[in-house]
């Protein structure tokens, strides 16, 4: 598959952000076959890369676009968010990190983006996995600062020792085998439908941790980027973008999210999306609640219109 290319009119917008909060906290996962192309890759192009796993919140607004996802060279999954994953919920977040683990170790880097609810009411986890590994390969979600991971049904586990999750490949193999799932129990996803009708109709913003794709458009990246989460400082946003939003179903929670937010005029300051942080006003978890009801309600709503719609052909 060529490489993507967003189309469309092109925007250079430059802003800063200076945090005074001091150096940058990083959670870096030591590994030395994280993102091999394909399962049995033995090229030596990947030893003692290192990943951050830390999200800042203008991180979390889009897919980051790595070296795989531009080859389009991933897999591509459904999976169900666990409920309690709505803790580390704000409107505008799309994105958390994941990692799949085989059996002989090799590793996988996963993006979970946040999706509209099925027809059983469940929120759904669009997962994109750069490369192929093996149907029998585990896959986590992870918690925003490395706490907890979930496996692609929603149940929780916590991380007894962060350090070693993030510094130590045995220990993190065993871990993710033994509380993960089996990439062959998930519903694939068609990656040419994923790109042509998703990820070529979003936004590619640069930051200075790498260029993203995201289905929001300028306005909505800065009302997130000027958030200062207390990680780090110096983030920076350069914008080139389309700014229209797909009928997918992770432009439509997002923008429903954003839509919230806006509703608010800017009175509902925010601090880190992690679960360490905390709400300045009760009026910031009102939001999210009216958030999710909403989402359930219209659900319902179609649920009822497409009932509707077959008693009245006679069926």
């Amino acid at each position: 598959m060529k490489k993507i290319i967003l189309r469309g009119s092109w925007l250079l917008t430059i802003f800063a952000l200076l945090f005074l909060t001091g150096c940058a906290k990083n959670l870096m996962m030591t590994t030395q076959t994280m993102n091999p192309v394909s399962a049995d890759s033995t090229s030596d192009s990947s030893k003692d890369q290192q990943v951050d796993l830390l999200l800042e919140p203008y991180e979390c607004v889009g897919l980051k676009l790595t070296p795989a996802i531009k080859k389009g060279e991933v897999s591509i999954y459904r999976g169900i968010v666990s409920d309690v994953i709505l803790g580390e919920y704000y409107p505008g977040r799309i994105r958390w990190n994941g990692i799949v683990v085989q059996e002989n170790g090799k590793e996988f880097f996963a993006q979970f983006l946040f999706s509209s609810p099925d027809w059983s009411g469940n929120f759904l986890w669009t997962i994109i996995v750069d490369g192929y590994p093996e149907s029998t390969a585990k896959i986590v979600q992870i918690s925003t600062l490395v706490e907890f991971v979930y496996d692609a049904f929603g149940y929780e586990c916590p991380i007894s020792n962060r350090d070693d999750f993030l510094k130590n490949e045995s220990f993190r193999k065993e871990f993710v085998l033994n509380n993960g799932t089996k990439l062959s129990e998930l519903q694939s996803v068609d990656k040419n439908t994923f790109y042509r009708e998703v990820l070529l109709q979003w936004n590619a913003w640069g930051t200075d941790k790498g260029k993203i794709l995201s289905p929001l458009g300028l306005e909505e990246v800065q009302a997130i980027a000027a958030i200062n989460p207390q990680y780090g400082f110096g983030q920076k946003l350069i914008a080139d973008g389309r700014f229209s939003l797909s009928l997918d179903p992770i432009a439509t929670s997002v923008s429903m999210g954003i839509d919230i937010f806006r509703s608010s005029s800017g009175a509902v300051p925010s601090t880190g999306w992690d679960y360490n942080s905390e709400f300045p006003n009760r009026r910031n978890m009102g939001l999210i609640f009216e958030y999710i009801g909403q989402m359930r309600k219209k659900l319902i709503q179609d649920i009822n219109a497409n009932n509707a719609r077959f008693v009245g052909q006679g069926r």
